[in-house]
């Protein structure tokens, strides 16, 4: 029996190398330089035929238990690294205790959580950047919340911070990292050494930090929260 033929959507570009890329759910792009010879590209995607089935179907199961998420009284939802029940309430509100959200269908009632998440996300968020600002002596010229799902946080030319509610989700140790990373590209607009030297200054354990990330990811990816 044969390999399955993949199918592919080419997209050519002024780069200098090929490139594979399997989107959520699952449709397979490939990007080429401009110049390169169709049997070269069909030569590239039959080399990677394994890892971009074994993608494939990876992707689509994740996005369809993603249309299938939902959210209901005796689920739990995350705030800062903890898990708190949820209950049916007239509106959403997390008490600190519990996460209130409407009765509903998830998709109408979402908004309502995440606004809710941005409340929270505004509410500690800053007040942790002005603490470690004074511990490192790092000032930003301000301090947003936004609804970034591919940062966690960036700092601006002019040092203007911004992190995503989504962070709300991780430890307060985790929180620390983003937040001291953004505070250290204040001093250094790079990923050099010297940043990185900076940011262990600060926090000898950022790797195993910033490692806990990985897993919120993969959480937000397996669940309906775009």
């Amino acid at each position: 029996m044969g390999e399955q033929e993949i199918r592919y959507q080419l997209i050519r570009s002024k780069r200098k190398s090929l490139a594979i890329i399997v989107t959520e759910v699952g449709i397979v792009e490939v990007r080429a330089p401009m110049r390169i010879s169709q049997k070269q590209i069909q030569l590239f995607v039959n080399q990677h035929h394994d890892w971009i089935f074994q993608t494939m179907e990876r992707r689509k199961l994740t996005f369809q238990k993603k249309l299938q998420f939902t959210c209901r009284e005796g689920d739990t939802l995350p705030v800062l690294g903890r898990e708190y029940p949820v209950e049916i309430g007239e509106q959403a509100c997390f008490t600190g205790q519990v996460f209130q959200i409407p009765e509903g269908d998830f998709l109408a009632i979402k908004p309502q959580i995440i606004k809710e998440y941005q409340r929270i996300a505004q509410m500690q968020i800053p007040k942790r950047v002005a603490e470690l600002s004074q511990r490192t002596g790092l000032y930003p010229s301000a301090v947003k919340i936004n609804s970034a799902k591919g940062r966690w946080g960036s700092c601006s030319e002019k040092n203007s911070l911004n992190f995503s509610w989504r962070l709300i989700w991780a430890s307060p140790e985790t929180v620390d990292y983003v937040i001291m990373h953004e505070l250290c590209h204040i001093r250094h607009h790079n990923h050099s050494a010297r940043f990185w030297n900076l940011v262990a200054s600060f926090l000898p354990n950022y790797r195993e930090l910033r490692g806990n990330l990985k897993q919120i990811s993969q959480r937000f990816q397996e669940e309906n929260w775009d």
